[in-house]
């Protein structure tokens, strides 16, 4: 995963625990464990971030709302999701030329600010 791929409160994985990202440098990206740690913040240039696969279940922890017809369905910013399968997660499917598949959580992360201007943010943790 690359630096440039990231924004500021993304979420990724190191040794398979969650860190949110909170700033980036050109020597290193410094991240803070999602969940309480200490608060302890650390500097990985030196390790590995991984993206954190995008499940039905992130859409959930963001507070997506699902369609109530086609459970594969959620809404975001107007505009759908669909879950095609366990790995792929279409955003806007009815159009053919807006379309695109998100892999990753820091992705739709990402999407949602350029369409709002606001974090996407986990429901339910005040600290986010």
């Amino acid at each position: 995963m690359k630096a440039n791929e990231l924004r500021l409160n993304n979420l990724v994985l190191v040794n398979g625990i969650t860190y949110k990202v909170l700033s980036i440098e050109q020597d290193g990206v410094l991240v803070e464990p999602l969940k309480d740690s200490n608060n302890m913040c650390y500097d990985f240039e030196n390790y590995k971030l991984n993206p954190i696969p995008l499940t039905e279940e992130w859409l959930l922890q963001f507070g997506l709302v699902r369609n109530e017809v086609d459970r594969k369905r959620f809404y975001i910013c107007g505009v759908d999701l669909y879950v095609f399968n366990s790995e792929k997660i279409i955003f806007n499917p009815s159009s053919a030329s807006l379309s695109l598949y998100i892999k990753h959580v820091h992705t739709l992360q990402n999407l949602y600010f350029a369409l709002t201007g606001e974090e996407l943010k986990i429901k339910d943790d005040e600290n986010n």
